[in-house]
């Protein structure tokens, strides 16, 4: 759990401009590209297969792709789906842009479902959950820390059982930005009796 929250109060540190460190890089890509390039990067598409094979390495380097999209076809279980995306972004690498894919997932009006039997994937909540109050950080490491730790997933669930899902993992979150003020402000390793009681 201390892991937990050293990456969560890592991350909302890492989100607040850094300094430069030298001339940016991007007008100089940018003008190393054609126009056909730069168009090419502004396009996601779906990339057939669950194996990096030629044709689909062919579609990234000659379609120079700026990102594709993964779908239900392409996932076989959690290791062949970190091999494929690691074979097609080695090929986007390699290709005369020499730039990396964005991969996403897409999921229209509802939870991603496709990730179900991937028993350590965080089903972070809808964007709707988060509109209305706050960072949506301290949300994605609520619904992390179900997952991942018991004693959060107790709160939860006594919460959820009280109120409701939406209620229960926003007062998760509520704890988990304090829990991570207090930690920055103070400079102390996180105490999980100081956030839930002893």
């Amino acid at each position: 759990m201390t892991f937990l929250f050293l990456a969560a109060a890592l991350f909302l540190c890492a989100c607040s401009p850094a300094p430069a460190h030298g001339p940016d890089p991007v007008p100089r890509l940018l003008a190393s590209l054609s126009l056909e390039q730069k168009l090419a990067q502004r396009i996601m598409s779906e990339v057939p297969g669950t194996v990096p094979d030629a044709a689909a390495r062919r579609l990234v380097v000659e379609g120079g792709l700026g990102g594709f999209i993964v779908t239900q076809q392409n996932i076989v279980d959690p290791a062949q789906l970190a091999a494929y995306t690691a074979g097609l972004q080695e090929a986007a690498r390699g290709s005369p842009t020499g730039i990396g894919l964005l991969v996403a997932v897409d999921q229209e009006g509802g939870r991603v479902n496709r990730f179900r039997s991937f028993t350590t994937f965080v089903q972070f909540p809808a964007a709707w959950y988060t509109a209305d109050d706050g960072d949506p950080a301290y949300v994605e490491a609520a619904a992390c820390a179900i997952i991942h730790d018991p004693q959060c997933r107790r709160y939860y669930q006594r919460k959820a059982a009280k109120t409701n899902a939406v209620i229960a993992r926003k007062a998760l979150a509520s704890k988990i930005s304090r829990a991570c003020y207090y930690i920055m402000r103070d400079r102390v390793p996180f105490e999980p009796s100081k956030m839930f009681g002893a």
